[in-house]
């Protein structure tokens, strides 16, 4: 997964990061099983497991956006009280009021609703998926149309007609 961004260390430690939290989810469900067998979930675990994994994708999202590996190092560091820390411009605002509250909105999007999985679950999208889990109601399930047809037919043509145009290629920015 790192190689694929680009011929550095900072894209390899990020692959690796990421092949190290998902070896290390499945070590623990394995462990946990073979330690307790079936057992109900601590309370407030899933909260935890949700922190967890967010710290681990944002740490190495640093080595991902790095110029090298000695900066994401240092910025690590820095993150843990460590070094002289990070400065930044002078007039420089870290974050605006404007911005707070559509962090909030994005916040609220993407912890309360549905997710595509519970949108299309009467398709059962996932490998191994039941047919429950948290209910959404039938306003929120995905039904098959001829207007969604339509729309999907008009956003490919409106793509297919955009591939002559010009664009920058995404990575070219890093």
């Amino acid at each position: 997964a790192g190689l694929w961004h680009g011929p550095a260390w900072t894209f390899v430690i990020f692959g690796l990061l990421h092949g190290l939290y998902l070896s290390s989810r499945e070590g623990w469900r394995q462990l946990r099983r073979a330690w307790f067998g079936k057992v109900a979930p601590l309370p407030g675990g899933a909260l935890g497991a949700w922190a967890l994994t967010m710290l681990g994708v944002l740490i190495s999202l640093i080595f991902f956006r790095a110029g090298s590996v000695s900066e994401a190092v240092a910025l690590l560091a820095a993150m843990c009280g460590l070094g002289a820390g990070v400065e930044l411009p002078v007039g420089t605002e870290l974050v605006e009021r404007r911005d707070l509250l559509l962090i909030a909105i994005a916040a609220g999007i993407a912890f309360l609703a549905p997710n595509i999985v519970q949108l299309l679950r009467a398709q059962s999208p996932a490998l191994q998926h039941t047919r429950g889990g948290p209910p959404i109601g039938t306003r929120w399930a995905w039904r098959p149309s001829s207007a969604l047809a339509l729309a999907a037919v008009a956003i490919w043509v409106v793509s297919l007609a955009a591939l002559g145009e010009v664009s920058a290629f995404i990575y070219y920015q890093f």
